[in-house]
């Protein structure tokens, strides 16, 4: 369900918690719309895991989809404003989760990217 933030001049964290908001099951996946071509096995490798916060790796560095549960819900939402997501993830010992995705680390933010993304997904696809 597509979530609109009327008040997106305050910021990247303020469209997470009202995303956040809107969540009503004891699991969620938190990802950015710039990282679009992550496998769906990824997806099934994080479920498989129990945590508080559960985080892909690709060699070793940290990546999008962020599997948390209702407990940072809560958190997110207790945050002040001109907080970020990152300050709420330093409080919890994530369970990382090594894939073989690199497109966990890679955002879009230019055309250029998207291209270069797109011809490297559907490469490894094949």
């Amino acid at each position: 369900k597509a979530v609109y933030n009327a008040d997106f001049q305050q910021g990247m964290f303020s469209s997470v918690r009202v995303g956040v908001s809107k969540i009503t099951s004891a699991r969620f996946f938190f990802t950015p719309g710039d990282i679009p071509f992550v496998k769906p096995l990824t997806y099934r490798k994080l479920l498989e895991k129990y945590g508080k916060v559960v985080i892909p790796t690709y060699q070793n560095r940290k990546g999008h989809p962020i599997l948390m549960n209702s407990e940072l819900q809560k958190r997110i939402l207790a945050e002040p404003q001109d907080s970020n997501l990152r300050k709420v993830l330093h409080k919890f010992q994530p369970v990382l989760v090594e894939v073989d995705d690199k497109a966990i680390l890679k955002d879009i933010d230019t055309l250029e990217d998207y291209k270069e993304l797109h011809a490297d997904f559907s490469r490894d696809s094949k």
